[in-house]
């Protein structure tokens, strides 16, 4: 219930900043991870408990740690980003082909890398993989403490996945 969340027992402030790493592929298809990071990101962006570090701020981090603001935003560069920034939480995740299809895990980590909440959905083939993105994104907001209603508004990105750019763009405003 509420009280359960993250937000609730005082672990993340309302509208904190966090980081979403990309997500890992464990066998190697990186177009695939990026996909499935970007996806989630957007799904993610429409949260109103907490709100994503904007990538000029962790492109600054970067520059900061004296890395190329390009390095790739891997769990464990999140972390010293996290840590280096006074950020409280990073979402990571990963992709992996199983027998019958993939299984897709997130979970929400302080930056020390402990686990403060996890979850896994299934997608059976790669046509289930956007719907998973969408309730592994729904169980996580529901963790940190977003509310029912809020989660209930928003369109899955699968129903809203337009050749547009744009249209794209002002949708996740």
């Amino acid at each position: 219930g509420p009280a359960g969340t993250l937000v609730a027992r005082g672990v993340i402030d309302e509208r904190s900043p966090i980081l979403v790493a990309d997500f890992e592929s464990s066998d190697g298809d990186a177009e695939l991870a990026r996909a499935m990071t970007e996806a989630f990101r957007i799904d993610f962006s429409q949260t109103r408990v907490v709100r994503l570090l904007e990538p000029t701020r962790i492109a600054d981090a970067l520059r900061r740690m004296e890395l190329d603001p390009a390095t790739p935003l891997t769990l464990d560069v999140a972390r010293r980003i996290a840590r280096r920034e006074g950020i409280p939480a990073v979402i990571g995740g990963s992709l992996a082909h199983v027998p019958g299809g993939f299984v897709l895990t997130g979970r929400v980590e302080d930056p020390d890398g402990a686990v403060l909440v996890s979850h896994r959905e299934t997608a059976t083939d790669s046509t289930d993989v956007l719907p998973a993105i969408d309730a592994l994104s729904e169980k996580l907001r529901d963790r940190l403490g977003e509310s029912f209603v809020s989660l209930r508004a928003d369109e899955p990105l699968a129903e809203v996945t337009t050749s547009s750019l744009r249209a794209l763009e002002l949708y996740t405003e």
